[in-house]
């Protein structure tokens, strides 16, 4: 069984619309494949799958309703190849609010500063209807890109991939010649 995941850290990403999860990863030797991410809105209690991240990723951006000054706090557990997971009930929860007071601490992470975001970006990559991958100008933090052709937001998951590398993504419909394709991200 794996052991429990050490030094998670849960940071509010601007307007609280966005929880970054940072963990570190598990020792080699444990075997583990993935780590789940789990939220609550209560501190022992309550909590919900969220999200799976395959290893070697270590951190996950949560997507969370629009509230004012909620507390969400998050747990991480590994899951090796047999499927046997750290103990969700032995791991300490973290936490941030999703608002804070802007004009007191406007941007709260040492790690994400507002440089590091990316807005608008044409990635590399021939826009000609038969090519799907693109390449972004700076590694990206996991699960951040938005992906827009024409305007049009395309779905993570369903019309676009991300890839390990962090680097580069793949749309699962080429662009027609003529189409503009943008990025917004975080960069690493």
């Amino acid at each position: 069984m794996p052991s429990i995941v050490r030094h998670v850290v849960v940071t509010n990403l601007l307007a609280g619309r966005r929880m970054l999860v940072e963990f570190e990863l598990n020792d080699a030797a444990e075997g583990v494949t993935a780590y789940q991410i789990w939220r609550s809105a209560q501190e022992s209690e309550g909590f919900e799958l969220m999200a799976t991240v395959n290893a070697p990723y270590k951190q996950y951006v949560d997507t969370v309703p629009f509230t004012f000054g909620i507390n969400y706090f998050y747990k991480v557990v590994a899951v090796n190849a047999s499927g046997y997971s750290s103990d969700i009930s032995a791991s300490s929860a973290v936490s941030d609010s999703t608002f804070d007071s802007f004009e007191e601490k406007p941007f709260r992470s040492v790690a994400v500063t507002y440089d590091s975001f990316i807005v608008g970006e044409t990635p590399t990559g021939a826009v000609n209807g038969l090519n799907l991958a693109y390449v972004t100008a700076n590694l990206y933090r996991y699960n951040t890109v938005e992906v827009f052709v024409n305007g049009l937001a395309l779905t993570r998951g369903v019309n676009f991939s991300e890839n390990a590398n962090q680097k580069t993504l793949t749309l699962s419909v080429a662009p027609t010649t003529g189409s503009r394709v943008r990025v917004n991200y975080i960069k690493v």
